[in-house]
């Protein structure tokens, strides 16, 4: 029988520090994306297609970088730990690069812009993979208990929905008149705010209050060179691993696609245009969201524990495929704030992921460690990191492509925008995607073989190996 001071067990003091941890981690994944479209491509002119390739070659550079920041981190050793070096380093960079993105002159020609994007996304997302392998890392390693678990990443998911109440105000507020009409000066502002406070203020907390397990949990194995050709033989022969991917990938490219294409459509279809109303609503709607997680987290959280992970995210995905499908009513000009029931609808999912997938993937861990003797927690970390680093490069060229395809630069200047054919065509690949890429996920979620019982059998054939 386990008790509350059994090392299984964390108090809410380093629940609440991972936490912190959750915020830059959240906030680096999103902030430039939800920025850089009306930067850039709005207030820019920036060309649509230059800039989806300049936001996708960066996540396939983060694709190739995790794994290996992952072994690194999984075979440093340090007086400090494994994990918390890299994490330290990693806030540091944050912030500096982020900082670069937003210095771009105002009168760049396209291939000044398009240069300037690619290389500052490139280091920003090189620093964000130092210090986001290894907080994933940390976390997974934190307990081996089931329960505790969920639990662990109920606090993590509370604090990433905080982060999603103040990132998509970000855009707007770079359009605030004290910046004197500026957007691109606002963003060099916020930008100063966001790396100090955001990154490097909340990003440090975990590096004080959290206590790295590594020493009394690692496996009993010896580490096989790294190569990339290993690692797909070893993704490849992990059904687990696999299920899980297939979950994260329509997931992720689902969310890339959605958030800029709405943008669009507030823009020119809801508001014909104007800049300022549409992002202010895209900003609320996007609130919206992190207060809907957390009013569901704890029930998510609830249910998790009574019916199991699985179960409960896939009635998530059933709800928000509904949710795609009924965009075409929400999103409505005549009615702006039906957008307001798509995160009622879809807000869930997301709070639900934040908790659901991060306790599946420190399952996988333990399977991993059964049959490799090692513990790889930076490593299984960085390849689940890949998969959405790819789905969003995909995302971002797929994005460029609809909208340079839609002809929407060609139309927003006219007198009704919200009749051509360029929203249509925005419209139709918006809903489509909304409503088909969850039951993607289901279909592979339906495949993970992890059920609560073999996963504790796991962590005593695994104790019982250890010596505990």
């Amino acid at each position: 029988m386990k008790n509350k001071n059994s090392p299984q067990k964390l108090n809410t003091k380093q629940k609440v520090a991972v936490g912190f941890g959750a915020v830059p981690y959240s906030q680096g994944g999103q902030i430039i994306s939800t920025m850089a479209p009306s930067i850039y491509q709005i207030h820019l002119s920036m060309n649509p297609l230059l800039f989806g390739i300049a936001m996708m070659l960066p996540r396939l550079w983060g694709a190739f970088v995790d794994p290996i920041i992952g072994v690194f981190s999984d075979r440093l050793q340090t007086r400090w730990g494994r994990r918390k070096p890299l994490i330290f380093v990693g806030l540091v960079f944050m912030a500096l690069t982020f900082n670069l993105v937003w210095w771009v002159p105002s009168d760049a020609t396209q291939l000044v812009l398009f240069l300037w994007l690619l290389i500052g996304n490139i280091l920003f997302f090189t620093a964000y993979s130092l210090f986001a392998v290894p907080m994933t890392s940390l976390t997974y390693e934190l307990t081996p208990d089931y329960d505790e678990r969920i639990r662990l990443m109920f606090f993590w998911a509370l604090f990433v929905n905080l982060g999603s109440l103040s990132v998509h105000w970000f855009g707007p507020m770079t359009n605030h008149s004290i910046f004197g009409g500026n957007p691109l000066l606002g963003a060099r502002w916020l930008a100063l705010i966001a790396g100090l406070f955001l990154f490097i203020g909340l990003g440090m907390v975990p590096l004080f209050l959290v206590k790295e397990r590594a020493k009394s949990i690692l496996g009993s194995g010896h580490s096989e060179g790294f190569n990339f050709s290993s690692l797909k033989k070893q993704i490849g022969s992990n059904k687990a691993l696999m299920s899980c991917l297939g979950v994260i990938l329509p997931i992720n490219v689902m969310g890339v696609f959605m958030g800029v294409i709405a943008q669009y459509i507030v823009i020119h279809y809801m508001f014909l245009g104007d800049l300022g109303e549409g992002m202010k609503l895209n900003a609320m709607n996007g609130t919206l969201f992190g207060i809907i997680g957390f009013i569901t987290l704890p029930i998510i959280l609830k249910i998790a524990l009574r019916i199991g992970k699985e179960k409960m995210l896939k009635t998530l995905l059933v709800i928000a495929s509904f949710g795609g499908l009924i965009k075409w009513f929400t999103f409505n000009s005549e009615m702006p704030y039906l957008i307001f029931f798509d995160a009622i609808l879809c807000g869930p999912l997301w709070a639900g992921l934040a908790v659901l997938l991060p306790a599946m993937i420190a399952d996988v861990c333990d399977q991993d460690e059964w049959i490799s003797c090692e513990r790889r927690e930076g490593l299984i970390g960085s390849v689940f990191g890949i998969i959405p680093e790819i789905a969003m490069a995909l995302s971002y060229l797929l994005t460029g492509l609809v909208l340079m395809l839609s002809g929407i630069d060609r139309e927003v200047h006219s007198a009704d925008s919200s009749q051509g054919g360029s929203i249509l065509i925005l419209r139709v690949s918006f809903v489509s995607m909304a409503f088909i890429l969850p039951l993607i996920s289901i279909y592979f979620l339906n495949k993970y073989p992890l059920s609560k019982k073999k996963v504790e059998q796991l962590r005593m054939d695994l104790e019982a190996r250890r010596g505990a």
